[in-house]
């Protein structure tokens, strides 16, 4: 029988305007099993990022449910929100304070992190962890991201626009990724993106 981590039960959200219409998430469900990763894809306005601010966000503004190994996320958003590791350019971190600074304070939110993991993590992406957050490029600050929220043993990772982010060095994020996937050993993945561009 299959572990299944996440699952969309009946998902519906609110109707709002996009072009000359009115739009909204209908009858989203479906089930994503321990070491997969699931992609959703579509064009602007097609309901990526209100499908991700569904599961994020504290409050409910859809019916239907999602589950993270068979937990209401709605019902325990707390408990729920350790389990996820969460990847995106909206994220906040303090600027001006150093990724290992970072992980340190923001870490410690987190019944499981782990500084060494961490620290390994960013060590395998080529990073360092003395650049302070304002200094580097977008697809470093993603790199940092990513190593922070497996450094927390996740049990779901959110990926947003995995895809869209020059390292400023040749590299890439999506390479970021394959490099450290062993570390997400046990979990699952979704990432919400215009385009599929992840190489081996």
């Amino acid at each position: 029988m299959e572990d299944i981590i996440f699952s969309a039960k009946q998902v519906q959200g609110k109707k709002a305007l996009f072009g000359k219409g009115r739009f909204a998430l209908q009858n989203v469900d479906f089930e994503l099993p321990s070491g997969y990763i699931m992609g959703i894809i579509g064009e602007n306005g097609a309901g990526k990022t209100t499908f991700f601010r569904y599961i994020m966000e504290e409050k409910k503004h859809y019916r239907g449910s999602f589950y993270l190994d068979g937990t209401d996320i709605a019902e325990d958003h707390a408990w729920s929100m350790n389990q996820i590791g969460f990847v995106s350019e909206e994220r906040l971190f303090l600027r001006q304070k150093s990724a290992r600074e970072n992980a340190r304070m923001l870490g410690s939110f987190y019944d499981t992190f782990d500084m060494d993991q961490f620290a390994a993590l960013m060590e395998q992406m080529d990073l360092t962890t003395a650049r302070t957050v304002e200094k580097m490029s977008r697809g470093e600050n993603m790199k940092f991201q990513l190593a922070f929220a497996l450094a927390h043993k996740p049990r779901l990772l959110l990926l947003d626009e995995p895809t869209n982010h020059d390292c400023g060095d040749g590299s890439d994020f999506p390479q970021g990724i394959l490099q450290v996937a062993p570390a997400a050993v046990g979990s699952a993945g979704l990432f919400r993106d215009h385009v599929v561009a992840l190489r081996g």
